[in-house]
């Protein structure tokens, strides 16, 4: 589902960890092509509702006959357009460029006049007729990994939904339908044993959107939210890959499983690459276009990840919760004690390093460099202390500058 948007972000996110530019100018021009028709909003005549809500007798299909402007798609639309004004600009496409940003800018304001319900906070599929469906699930959130998000308050109510254990953030997360509505966990096809049960249930939710959505809370800097999805999904992939070797690519609902037809898929998996992800990642949608990572998480105990490539370097993070250290090559470059932080948009210019730090405790703060380039025998080595908070970190010479955000 999604194609060619789920495409462009999986080489979107290659590209940015690779610098391949090569990569790049082959992919771009397919997308090109694939919006070349505009950024239209999409009505489902009952083929598309196939796309959000794949069980067999899905709820879309016991609404009423009439069409719907499909949320679900219209974010991986968004999405596309989204990563293909990031190409443009990288290739130096800036016409094309320039164009796509303006129709994107204007699509984002249908979009959130279309699909936003203000009345419970979430996005949701609409009948082309006016009123909305009244169903909401994973979908609700895709708009945050599309970038159509721009009212803090639509933020934070979607936000507060998502971590709501009530409706969403259970032990499986994120259901395709909200575990209020009265189909959830019932079985798709209404009086009949369900042979695959992992297929057949309302309510099951799906590896591939959960992991949109995590890089959604990412992109807008939801780090709490952001720290306890990666940890479930972290809980998801061990406790499936202890009992049966495999994870599959759709997840019972209640955490329940289903031994019969089970196999290993590719998009369950994404529950494991969560967790690496949200110890140490690239920045994929960051409005500067220079390399940056991403590293350090808020979810307590022991964690460590070790030796993954970025930007052709072998990055590696350690914390034992209270000690965390960032490695670049063998060198610990960033060292900090007294409590879980997370550093984003982590980069480097002639002047020095440069990122955003948050932490909820004081803490010392250890960082060597250059950091991306070979330090000399005199390389630099500065210490300070910061309070809990959010801040917008600089490094110039032997002096920081930290700035409250």
């Amino acid at each position: 589902a999604g194609e060619p948007a789920a495409g462009a972000l999986a080489a979107w996110t290659a590209f940015v960890r690779t610098r391949d530019l090569n990569l790049l100018g082959r992919v771009y021009p397919i997308w090109k092509n694939s919006l070349k028709e505009g950024l239209k909003l999409v009505t489902d005549d009952g083929e598309f509702r196939k796309i959000g809500y794949k069980a067999k007798n899905s709820p879309l299909r016991d609404l009423n006959k009439e069409p719907v402007y499909c949320l679900e798609y219209n974010s991986y639309r968004l999405l596309l357009a989204d990563i293909t004004v990031r190409a443009a600009r990288v290739l130096g496409d800036y016409a094309y460029s320039d164009a796509l940003a303006a129709e994107r800018e204007d699509f984002v304001r249908r979009f959130n006049e279309t699909f936003y319900n203000k009345e419970r906070g979430l996005y949701m599929d609409r009948y082309v007729s006016g009123s909305f469906t009244g169903i909401f699930g994973a979908a609700s959130f895709l708009p945050l990994v599309a970038g159509a998000v721009t009212d803090n308050d639509v933020l934070d109510a979607l936000i507060s939904n998502l971590t709501d254990e009530k409706l969403f953030l259970n032990s499986a997360p994120v259901p395709h339908i909200a575990m209020k509505d009265p189909r959830y966990a019932k079985p798709a096809a209404a009086g009949k044993a369900a042979r695959n049960l992992y297929l057949d249930y309302t309510g099951s939710s799906q590896p591939y959107v959960d992991y949109l959505i995590y890089l959604g809370l990412v992109r807008y800097g939801a780090l709490d939210a952001e720290a306890e999805l990666a940890g479930r999904l972290a809980n998801v992939w061990r406790n499936y890959y202890r009992r049966m070797r495999a994870v599959p690519d759709r997840l019972l609902p209640n955490f329940k499983f289903d031994d019969s037809g089970i196999r290993n898929s590719l998009s369950g998996n994404l529950t494991g690459i969560i967790g690496v992800n949200e110890l140490l990642d690239a920045e994929y949608f960051g409005e500067d276009p220079v390399p940056a990572v991403r590293f350090g998480t808020l979810l307590p105990g022991e964690h460590r990840i070790a030796n993954i490539k970025i930007f052709g370097r072998n990055m590696s993070y350690v914390t034992d919760g209270d000690a965390s250290a960032f490695t670049v090559d063998g060198v610990k470059v960033l060292e900090g004690v007294g409590g879980p932080f997370s550093v984003r948009y982590f980069t480097e210019s002639v002047q020095g390093p440069r990122f955003l730090l948050y932490t909820r405790k004081p803490l010392t703060i250890k960082i060597v460099y250059p950091v991306f380039e070979p330090a000399s025998s005199g390389g630099n080595v500065l210490r300070f202390n910061i309070d809990p908070g959010k801040y917008s970190i600089g490094i110039s010479g032997k002096r920081f500058f930290a700035e409250r955000i």
